[in-house]
């Protein structure tokens, strides 16, 4: 509780603290580390176990390997609440301004994240296991030197990442593409955040980039390329033929505009009469 970190250094991982063993949990509360160094985990490198951090701040931070602040390896639990993160670095090449966690499981609950730098995800490079990011968090200010200025979410060897990031301000993060998230190879769901004044200052997706199965995300909040899918969605006079407030599967189109379901009109009268009793136990 309130400790202070400054200027520490280790040559390899952790310059102020290191953290191994499957048991081990450890907890900083309100502290602060400030100019600490290494070469993975500029402050703090979790090999195993816990680490949890409830306030405090956590600046100016160096790896010259992945993890400006925080490095962590396959297994481990991240849980950061209410902690700021500002002017970490990773090197240019590497990975996770702030903090870089693969195969782990990692929890941001109301924490600021500003003006990070790495190579790729200049806030956080999440590389497969589990993201989360709830409260009021913001991420501005933050840089991808090749890509992703604030959230890489990637894969690491053959396993996927999941990511659900819900009430986040995404503001004024640049990379060359991707200014803001990166996602790949990955699962992700993002409620109710803003993205603002984000930049991709060579390629695309200003404030997101995404592949490989990520078309709804990207049409409503990425590059705008609509997008075609088939949805359930309640009848409001897209199937004529069917009574109003069933539950209906219709074409659906996403945009920068959001989800609109596309009128059908009637069905043909032989599925309509196939439909309609169960259609009316749903409205």
């Amino acid at each position: 509780i309130n400790a202070v970190f400054t200027k520490n250094t280790a040559v390899n991982c952790g310059g102020a603290i290191g953290i191994g063993g499957a048991a081990a949990d450890v907890t900083l509360k309100n502290s602060t580390a400030t100019g600490n160094s290494a070469a993975n985990g500029g402050m703090a490198y979790v090999k195993a176990g816990k680490l949890t951090i409830a306030g405090g701040a956590y600046d100016k931070n160096t790896a010259t390997g992945n993890g400006g602040a925080v490095d962590a390896e396959p297994g481990t639990v991240l849980s950061f609440t209410g902690t700021s993160f500002t002017e970490n670095s990773a090197a240019d090449s590497t990975s996770g301004g702030a903090v870089y966690a693969a195969l782990s499981e990692v929890s941001l609950k109301n924490v600021t994240m500003k003006g990070n730098k790495a190579g790729y995800g200049g806030a956080a490079a999440i590389c497969a296991g589990k993201l989360t990011v709830t409260g009021t968090s913001t991420v501005e200010g933050n840089t991808g030197k090749v890509r992703a200025g604030a959230f890489e979410i990637n894969k690491y060897g053959e396993d996927a990442a999941e990511a659900s990031i819900s009430g986040a301000v995404f503001k004024s993060n640049t990379a060359p593409y991707a200014g803001a998230v990166f996602m790949a190879n990955s699962s992700v769901n993002i409620t109710e955040g803003s993205f603002i004044s984000n930049a991709a200052t060579a390629d695309i997706g200003g404030a997101i980039y995404t592949t490989s199965g990520s078309h709804i995300i990207n049409a409503v909040l990425g590059d705008g390329t609509m997008f075609e899918f088939n949805g359930n969605v309640p009848n409001t006079g897209l199937i004529t033929n069917l009574p109003d407030g069933a539950i209906v599967e219709v074409p659906i189109i996403a945009s920068k505009m959001g989800l609109r379901p596309v009128y059908c009109g009637d069905l043909p009268r032989q599925i309509a009469a196939l439909n309609y009793t169960p259609a009316q136990c749903e409205s």
